[in-house]
């Protein structure tokens, strides 16, 4: 009972390195292998991938099972074009299939955070869905020296699930902090990707060279 408590606490870790569960490439051998003889490996598909980039709007093939679609896009943060991540997780559903993948991978929270830091890419979790007066909350993870932006994004409709994730990501004060000093342009919130909204502009919509270069 008491390892289960744990794991829900360390929920909003998890849920802020799904980036790398949808980002991350395959490596079929290991760093200088061509160098190497043959060796046994164990099949890919046992074998959460940590290599090269692949395209950003594509799951990996280990990872085909993967519920959310990732967007990048590019905010100001600090009054500097900062390049993000969203995910957008509008309902209770959303919040049961996260809680699976943290279950299957929590115990790689920390090589997650450490690979993903130095790509200096922020992350949004979005729970809007259909409510008024959006709410954000802006946090910092550090990993030795690499730091990179995460943002929670709400609405008056999800103000209790908000919750639930800002005390899982407050439990977790050896990698994130609260910070009021990350300034993001609120005008952007638009273009989030969200379930539900029929009458706006999503992410996906949206051509991706046209909202890298208006962003400055």
């Amino acid at each position: 009972m008491l390892l289960r408590k744990n794991c829900c606490r360390r929920g909003g870790l998890y849920l802020l390195l799904y980036a790398l569960l949808c980002s991350c490439g395959s490596r079929h051998t290991a760093p200088g292998g061509r160098e190497m003889p043959a060796r046994s490996m164990l099949p890919d598909q046992h074998i959460l991938d940590l290599g090269e980039d692949r395209d950003e709007n594509h799951l990996p093939g280990t990872l085909a099972g993967f519920p959310f679609t990732p967007r990048y896009f590019e905010w100001q943060a600090d009054g500097r074009p900062a390049k993000f991540l969203a995910l957008s997780l509008p309902d209770v559903s959303a919040d049961q299939q996260a809680n699976e993948l943290i279950n299957r991978y929590q115990l790689l929270a920390p090589a997650l955070i450490h690979q993903w830091a130095p790509r200096h890419t922020g992350i949004v979790i979005d729970l809007r869905n259909n409510g008024g007066h959006a709410q954000k909350a802006t946090y910092q993870v550090q990993a030795a020296t690499a730091v990179f932006p995460v943002v929670l994004v709400w609405d008056d409709s999800t103000a209790s699930r908000a919750d639930r994730y800002i005390q899982w990501i407050a439990s977790m004060e050896a990698y994130v902090q609260k910070t009021d000093g990350l300034l993001v342009n609120d005008s952007l919130l638009l273009q989030l990707p969200a379930t539900g909204i029929p009458d706006r502009q999503l992410l996906q919509d949206i051509p991706v060279k046209d909202c890298l270069h208006q962003v400055y």
